[in-house]
């Protein structure tokens, strides 16, 4: 699935319009994994798995919303921000649930809720799409 997707994006960045603002959406996604790489090679002592999930979502919502931008067709658009959609979404989860580890109140973190978060989540798309908002 992903190599599908990700050979689809090559497919389509060829027919892009660069502009300084993709260029910097990208390039910031491109730092955010750097970041990623160099936290996990030099960290001393463990960090939260919620700190790489928090910085995965940011690379993904910054590439694609680059991609977004340097898009002229529509249909690659509706695509990308598909994708794109899953950063922003997971985004105040990972950091409500960071937040909850990093002051000691990871005992609220009841597993049997984590998938209240995400549907919620979904729920909110739903009812943007019923509003008519895009």
């Amino acid at each position: 699935y992903y190599i599908c997707m990700f050979a689809y994006i090559i497919l389509f960045v060829s027919s892009m319009t660069i502009n300084p603002f993709s260029i910097a959406y990208i390039a910031s996604a491109l730092i955010t994994l750097g970041l990623m790489v160099f936290l996990f090679v030099k960290r001393k002592e463990s960090l939260s798995t919620y700190v790489y999930m928090l910085l995965t979502c940011t690379a993904v919502w910054s590439f694609f919303y680059g991609l977004e931008l340097g898009s002229s067709n529509s249909e690659d658009i509706r695509f990308y921000v598909q994708i794109e959609y899953a950063g922003i979404c997971l985004l105040p989860v990972f950091y409500l649930f960071y937040i909850l580890e990093y002051t000691g109140r990871e005992k609220h973190l009841n597993t049997s809720l984590y998938p209240l978060f995400f549907i919620t989540t979904d729920r909110q798309k739903y009812l943007e799409k019923s509003r008519g908002s895009t």
